[in-house]
């Protein structure tokens, strides 16, 4: 007996009907046998790994990759940009074309590429411990000022050792320093190379580090070498010892930056040679100076010195004072 042709609305109500049926004890079967929520306990857990294996790669574009950023960089009071970032789970952080803003919005720094050695779990799961942050062609904009200048400002929980328990070091390959202050003078240092750690309160710190400094009329070269068994450098009970070597160096630069605590003074000319300089705890604080400098066109300008000027075409400066 031929069965009649079935109309394509009952076939397709008929299979609908045989994907579930219900069994004699009241549970729901999908067809083969399989119970329905069985198959979610596969397909669930499957798409959580997919979801928390993409994470990174979802967190890495767009508005969510500068949050992430800014919570890792939280100690820096300014705004953060990035172009790119590359992370994973267990691969290192890279971030690319990484931009600091000061509060005014005025660029202090431009980085290529900075690459930080821990994974991404390892700073989800050990926030304080950032290990090595590597700055590979950093440009810094530093606009100096009689108290303070817009890179202390930015840094400032950094530099003042008051960023908690974070620890880091931080290492900087082939950098610019883009010096100027308000009455319009600049300088560059370039090929900037620099070591250290994280300052932290009453902690060890070292800092190595060596550049070109390159003026309009003049360039020369230094290298320096800072160890101290407490930070800051200055504290009441801190020892150090500092070594400098230049070559060439314009001291109209060191002039800058003495102004802050000698405001009235000048002092330029081409400094070459080797200091070194050691500190104790103490009150007056021992202090030891050693060294030889070698100075070419010196003037020098002072309050102490009246309307009178000091002038030396060639000097060399064999040093070796103590303070006790």
């Amino acid at each position: 007996m031929n069965r009649p042709e079935e109309s394509p609305a009952e076939v397709s109500t008929r299979s609908t009907r045989r994907r579930r049926f219900r069994s004699p004890s009241g549970r729901i079967y999908l067809e083969g046998g399989t119970p329905w929520f069985l198959r979610w306990w596969v397909v669930g857990p499957t798409l959580l790994v997919l979801l928390v294996a993409a994470g990174p790669w979802i967190a890495s574009t767009g508005m969510f990759r500068d949050r992430i950023v800014q919570a890792l960089l939280a100690d820096i009071s300014g705004q953060v940009q990035t172009v790119g970032a590359s992370w994973g789970w267990f691969s290192p952080v890279v971030l690319h074309r990484l931009e600091i803003y000061d509060d005014q919005g005025e660029l202090v720094l431009r980085v290529d590429r900075l690459e930080c050695r821990r994974t991404l779990w390892q700073l989800w799961s050990q926030p304080e411990d950032l290990g090595l942050v590597r700055l590979v062609r950093p440009e810094f904009f530093v606009r100096w000022e009689e108290n303070s200048s817009n890179l202390e400002q930015v840094f400032a929980a950094w530099l003042q050792g008051s960023s908690g328990q974070t620890q880091a070091s931080l290492e900087i390959v082939q950098g610019t320093v883009r010096f100027s202050t308000p009455d319009g003078s600049q300088w560059d240092l370039e090929q900037l190379q620099l070591q250290t750690t994280l300052p932290a309160s009453k902690s060890p710190w070292n800092l190595q580090a060596s550049a070109q400094v390159n003026q309009t009329t003049s360039s020369g070269k230094f290298q320096l070498e800072l160890e101290c068994d407490r930070f800051p450098p200055w504290a009441e009970d801190a020892q150090g010892h500092l070594s400098v070597q230049g070559e060439q160096v314009p001291l109209s630069l060191l002039s800058t930056v003495l102004k802050r605590w000698w405001p009235r003074q000048e002092l330029s000319g081409l400094a070459s040679g080797e200091v070194q300089l050691s500190w104790r705890p103490g009150n007056p604080r021992p202090v030891a100076l050693e060294g030889e400098l070698q100075v070419q066109s010196l003037e020098l300008a002072s309050s102490w010195l009246g309307e009178d000027r000091i002038s030396w075409e060639q000097l060399r400066l064999p040093c070796r004072l103590a303070w006790d």
